[in-house]
């Protein structure tokens, strides 16, 4: 008989480990068992996933009734308001590139059956969802007569979101009626009731202490330092609204201060500066340019250096009498564009301001690109590179020469050379054919253009599409917007 063969010795070897290690885990699962800790590795938390706008009501969304958002109706179904809030979510995506959408909640809305079609759309899309209550009155404080309430909702939102790994809550936006002591004890209550009825602690947000007057949820390290708030998401909002005019420098030590030692769960859940009236976030802060620049780069540069979520307020929604929120909106609904009650597609009414948001989030903040169009695959293009006024342009093979690259200006110029000369609808032409060319800038309103969620560029003065006819790609036009890929336009860096 041939001789048994030994066995290797590495395999003796990882026996050894193997018998080891589980001996050593039978001899500590008593001792942890005693002392109280839990052998599953807890959840590690990646703030820089939130990359959102809010949807919010016309008007904020402190109300007792139900929570109707810009663009739905209060008579939408489940399906209705399914079919308008997928339109929504896609139009976020394209345009900003957005992969989270903070939505708020109340009692009234939790009992509307309506309002889970919104929630079931997102999660259809892939989207984070951050349910989060406003306080009715307005006074953001949960008095002690309507505690049972207000339990009862989350108590019902758990049960119903639990399984959904794509599901966030936040308790209360903005808990200013609150002391510092109180919202800890507050807030800590709420996390032990809600994780003893099954949902996730790294899929709750808590939201900063009251820092000063101005500076509702903002301060972090009161959370940051108790245990009780372990392994949750804490939720930092700051403005620039409320403030004088400060420094980059200034807010960016304000904003890293206020944030403690928790950079790896921070998220910046309410922040936005003024998308309305052309401040160029593209230029470099100082004592020329208006306070937010400063502060929109500030913000944005900290999330983007410390890998933080960054969710945008408003996309669209939110006050409509508060000058200091007014101007916030990073989209628009069609209608304010053209009139009528059309909610889509949305345009983006300062460029600079997305780019600064598509920065936070981990993009390049460049608003200069390649404009292709998929129907010929080609690009904007001057002809021959020429500088010369009323030049029309054609679209040609993608070289990213000087006569290809097009900068989205804060005051809706299409720009080329440097700045120096403009896309421009030749005579102020405001009917189909009217040729497409490069001018001077001058900043008539035939030479402002806005950025559509659909692809689209559209004239401020004329309402019509930029165009690569369909014979010839020489002739790039004004036509009536439609649905053909020769309207379409993609930004290319």
């Amino acid at each position: 008989m041939p001789r048994p063969q030994a066995a290797p010795p590495d395999l003796f070897r990882r026996t050894l480990a193997w018998l080891s290690a589980a001996l050593i885990s039978l001899l500590l699962a008593p001792i942890m068992a005693m002392a109280g800790a839990s052998p599953a590795a807890a959840a590690v938390l990646d703030p820089s996933q939130f990359k959102g706008v809010h949807w919010s009501r016309l008007g904020d969304n402190f109300t007792f009734d139900r929570l109707v958002l810009q663009g739905l109706s209060a008579g939408d179904d489940y399906n209705a308001a399914r079919s308008k809030a997928d339109a929504m979510f896609a139009a976020f995506q394209s345009s900003l590139g957005a992969d989270t959408v903070r939505l708020p909640i109340n009692p009234a809305t939790t009992a509307w059956n309506t309002y889970n079609g919104v929630i079931d759309a997102a999660t259809a899309r892939g989207f984070k969802v951050i349910l989060c209550y406003w306080v009715e009155d307005g006074s953001n404080k949960v008095v002690d007569s309507y505690l049972n309430t207000w339990n009862q909702m989350w108590d019902t939102l758990t049960v119903r979101y639990r399984g959904n790994p794509l599901i966030y809550f936040d308790p209360i936006n903005e808990p200013i009626g609150f002391t510092t002591p109180q919202w800890l004890n507050f807030a800590a209550d709420w996390i032990a009731r809600q994780t003893a009825n099954g949902f996730p602690r790294e899929r709750m947000f808590i939201e900063g202490a009251q820092a000063d007057g101005g500076g509702w949820g903002t301060d972090l390290r009161p959370l940051c330092n108790d245990s009780r708030f372990d392994g949750v998401y804490l939720a930092m909002h700051r403005y620039a609204f409320p403030y004088p005019a400060r420094t980059y420098t200034e807010w960016v030590n304000d904003i890293k201060t206020y944030m403690g030692n928790c950079s790896s769960r921070t998220v910046i859940e309410e922040f936005g500066a003024d998308a309305d009236n052309g401040i160029d976030y593209s230029a470099t802060p100082g004592a020329a340019t208006p306070k937010e620049v400063a502060y929109l780069r500030a913000i944005t540069d900290v999330v983007h250096d410390y890998h933080l979520g960054a969710i945008w307020c408003h996309g669209i929604g939110g006050r409509t009498t508060s000058p200091d929120h007014d101007s916030l909106n990073i989209l628009r609904l069609y209608s304010a564009f053209a009139g009528g009650t059309q909610n889509l597609p949305l345009w983006i009414p300062n460029p600079t301001a997305v780019d600064r948001l598509k920065y936070a989030w981990g993009g390049s903040g460049s608003s200069t690109s390649q404009l292709r169009t998929p129907w010929y695959n080609k690009c904007l293009d001057i002809p021959g590179i020429s500088h010369n006024n009323d030049v029309q342009l054609q679209v040609w093979d993608c070289w990213n020469g000087d006569n290809q690259r097009w900068t989205r200006s804060a005051g809706n110029a299409l720009t080329v050379y440097d700045g120096t000369k403009c896309l421009d609808a030749y005579g102020f032409g405001k009917t189909n054919g009217t040729r497409v060319v490069v001018h001077d800038c001058l900043g008539n309103a035939n030479q402002k253009w806005l950025f559509f969620s659909d692809g689209t560029i559209r004239g401020v003065d004329s309402k019509l599409c930029l165009d690569a006819d369909l014979y010839s790609t020489t002739n790039v036009q004004l036509w009536s917007c439609g649905n053909g890929t020769n309207q379409k336009w993609q930004q290319v860096l």
